[in-house]
């Protein structure tokens, strides 16, 4: 019986669901900033009010589909193992790269499938040599459940500086569950 033949637990239902709703939320907050093109000016009376082409402003809206890419460790990796990928908002493009074992900068663990997947970094990467983020790409991020605590905040900054030079103009990450009794894949400490 192949992965796609396997009932889905509750669980992973749910943490799909979870999944599904947060990238969405993060998709509405970029596109949100996108739609605030200008800051808001305060108007005294109606002899102020002036049409922005009158002005000599113009205005960028967006035609295209605003593109998000996510990258994800096991947390979100269910969407791709089910088959739920078509669920995303066909509204945008989505690229979505989800491995099992996934860790930010240090080597990646063997995942469920076998295999070592690429790190965050070595995602970003791979996206910065293909040179294919379009201008107000959106990077969704979920990683970091195997990593260490005190590696953190440097592989972060590390991360963020490769989005950045990638041309990612937002970056979302999503949180982590803190109180939780879970050991690192290829590790005794409980963390």
């Amino acid at each position: 019986m192949g992965v796609a033949d396997m009932p889905i637990p509750l669980m992973m239902i749910r943490r799909m669901r979870t999944a599904i709703v947060a990238a969405g939320a993060v998709a509405l907050l970029a596109v949100s900033a996108v739609v605030v093109a200008a800051p808001v000016q305060q108007i005294d009376g109606p002899s102020d009010v002036v049409a922005p082409a009158e002005r000599g402003e113009s205005y960028t809206i967006r035609t295209k589909p605003l593109h998000i890419t996510m990258i994800s460790d096991s947390a979100l990796a269910a969407i791709r193992w089910f088959g739920a990928t078509g669920l995303l908002d066909s509204a945008l493009m989505w690229d979505t790269r989800l491995e099992s074992c996934r860790r930010i900068q240090f080597p990646s663990c063997r995942g469920r499938e076998g295999y070592r997947p690429l790190t965050l970094v070595e995602e970003v990467d791979a996206i910065l040599a293909d040179g294919a983020v379009p201008d107000g790409s959106v990077l969704l991020i979920s990683v970091g459940h195997n990593d260490w605590e005190s590696r953190f905040r440097s592989d972060l900054e590390h991360t963020l500086a490769r989005a950045r030079a990638a041309g990612f103009e937002r970056v979302g990450w999503i949180n982590y569950r803190e109180e939780v009794d879970y050991v690192l894949p290829g590790s005794s400490d409980r963390t």
